[in-house]
């Protein structure tokens, strides 16, 4: 007993340590493991004067707490002294080792309450239960232990019937897929069947499955898309097959990938000729260096600017040069530049060229050469004109009175004529002038070109010149404004059937320049005849009932012509109604500003 009051605390009870059981200071041969709790008994002077002492068997009283060992799992229940009582599935009894016995073997513990320890051997659980010792709280620590091995071979077990059931599904699984995958892909291989058979051939596609399922709607999507796709290839081909102008494709190296018919019967190759031919051999050899280096080096800025039209020229297959019009653009296929060339034969067009200049020239010289023998004409007639002239008016003046009724007017008739003769001349020689000199661009308003007409014409009696509203704020060229005023005037005025009779001017700006209409309240032009009013000489009435040459609208036409302008007669039954449009930029000069 002397170990157990030893120290004895005399306001609590406590556990002692777990050691072997004594018999008269003896330790117990069967070596018992003892639990004890002691209780201290004080005496009348508060000292502990004896104590109560439980002893319990430490193997019942543990095996109480050990509920379930299984396979290789030990418990060891651990005293802070050391000394542990070891349970084992495998013995009926615990062993109680302690420091000095046989065997005994540290077991490693952590300073915590509780934990878990995995190494590469072992696998350890810790918990603690707290007690009172003598010396104060103490803690009885409980360890479990098992070999790594065991610990997780159920877990291995398991795994394995988990892995084994796992492939039996998926090969189950795999089986059920491809027999219901070989059940839904059958309409899809026998569609991607028929769909090969049109491999490689531009034709319908007709597609046998009518059902209404997926399948179904996918293929009648393909037959619609496959068919808008076939329109296009043959709109394309028949573009391609038919079109005039030649044309080709070229890849980055120069060959031919493919050539229309026009293109191979202007360089005369059989179809299928230029197939893959170099692009040289529809060019001359003094040229292919050059056009071989341009195609090489073309960038698709070059290739835009290069769809203007340029002529070059082309290789027959007979080995005749022949003048091409050629137009190169870029594309690409599958990220591979190509050349699209669009080649015109412009051998027609150089032929009809060279018979318009020929014509042109031609026609030039005549106009010349008509237009020099009209100035000589005119120019040399108006002198023996002007000696008849000068002869009448002598007889006039010598013999006049003593001539008789019919010579006088026979005298008459004579200068009448000769005057007419004179301003037929004179008009001729201005017709002829129109358009090869210089006119007078001086700006003035259309107010101050009627201004100047009315001390121009002969205006009889009963006529007037009636003015529109604003011609004094509307500025043209003199010349050949005030031409074509005073003989559209003149002309209302001249060819007037009754005794009184009105002309009206008017003016505005219209569209980019200047229209006059001229109206008067005359016979008018019959509809037959509104073609032929501006010939050269043409009359309405005869010329022994009105003097005139003939060429009055001749002479405006011909004005308005040269001007860059229109004329347009309207004449229905009485009256006539001529409207002249100038553009400004070449019948007009800029307006003039007008002054205070």
């Amino acid at each position: 007993m002397a170990p157990l009051m030893a120290g004895l605390p005399t306001d609590r009870g406590y556990f002692s340590q777990i050691t072997l059981n004594r018999e008269n200071g003896e330790i117990d041969p069967a070596h018992t493991a003892m639990l004890r709790y002691v209780l201290p008994v004080k005496g009348p002077d508060g000292g502990v004067e004896a104590a109560v002492v439980l002893n319990g068997l430490a193997e019942e009283m543990l095996t109480g707490i050990v509920t379930e060992l299984t396979g290789e799992m030990t418990l060891a229940a651990v005293d802070s002294s050391g000394a542990y009582m070891l349970f084992n599935a495998e013995s009926e009894q615990p062993e109680f080792l302690w420091p000095e016995a046989q065997g005994w073997t540290d077991i490693a513990r952590p300073d915590e309450d509780a934990g878990f320890v995995l190494n590469s051997e072992l696998a350890q659980a810790f918990v603690s239960l707290p007690l009172e010792r003598s010396t104060g709280p103490e803690r009885l620590e409980f360890v479990a232990m098992q070999p790594h091995a065991s610990l997780f071979a159920p877990l291995r077990s398991r795994f394995w019937e988990a892995a084994l059931i796992s492939v039996l599904i998926v090969a189950l699984s795999a089986g059920l897929g491809t027999f219901i995958s070989a059940r839904l892909l059958r309409p899809v291989r026998r569609l991607s069947q028929q769909i090969r058979q049109h491999d490689g051939a531009l034709t319908r596609i007709s597609l046998d499955y009518v059902k209404n399922d997926e399948i179904g709607s996918i293929a009648r999507d393909f037959e619609r898309l496959a068919g808008q796709l076939i329109d296009r290839a043959e709109h394309a081909q028949a573009v391609w097959e038919n079109c005039s102008e030649g044309l080709l494709t070229v890849n980055a190296k120069g060959a031919i990938t493919n050539a229309n018919p026009a293109l191979q019967t202007m360089f005369g190759y059989a179809p299928g000729g230029l197939q893959g031919q170099p692009l040289d051999i529809l060019i001359p050899e003094r040229d292919r260096g050059r056009h071989r280096g341009f195609l090489a080096s073309m960038s698709p800025e070059e290739a835009r600017r290069m769809g203007a039209s340029r002529v070059i020229q082309g290789l027959h297959s007979d080995g005749r040069e022949l003048p091409v019009e050629i137009m190169i653009s870029q594309f690409e296929v599958s990220g591979q530049a190509r050349y699209l060339g669009v080649v015109h034969d412009v051998r027609d067009e150089r032929a009809r060229a060279e018979k318009l200049r020929r014509a042109v020239a031609a026609l030039k010289r005549s106009n010349a050469e008509l237009d020099q023998f009209a100035y000589i004409a005119s120019h040399d007639l108006k002198a023996p004109l002007r000696a008849i002239t000068n002869a009448a008016r002598w007889i006039e003046e010598d013999v006049g009175e003593r001539l008789e009724g019919d010579t006088q007017r026979s005298l008459a008739l004579m200068k009448s004529r000769t005057a007419r003769m004179d301003k037929l001349l004179s008009d001729l020689l201005e017709h002829s002038r129109i358009g090869r000199q210089s006119v007078d661009q001086e700006p003035v308003t259309v107010q101050e070109i009627v201004n100047e007409i009315r001390d121009l014409v002969d205006l009889r009696e009963g006529f007037e010149i009636v003015e529109g509203p604003g011609l004094d704020t509307i500025h043209v060229p003199r010349m050949p404004s005030t031409k074509i005023l005073l003989n559209l005037i003149g002309n209302g005025i001249k060819h007037h059937d009754s005794d009184t009779g009105m002309v009206r001017i008017e003016a505005e700006h219209a569209d980019d320049g200047v229209t006059f209409r001229v109206s008067d309240d005359g016979p008018g032009i019959p509809a037959d005849l509104q073609e032929r009013a501006f010939g050269l000489f043409q009359t309405l009435r005869p010329r022994d009932q009105v003097e005139g040459s003939g060429m009055g609208l001749a002479i405006v036409e011909k004005s308005v012509i040269c001007a860059g302008g229109t004329i347009h007669l309207f004449s229905e039954g009485r009256g006539c109604l001529f409207t002249v449009h100038l553009p400004l930029e070449t019948g007009a000069a800029p307006q003039r500003k007008r002054t205070a």
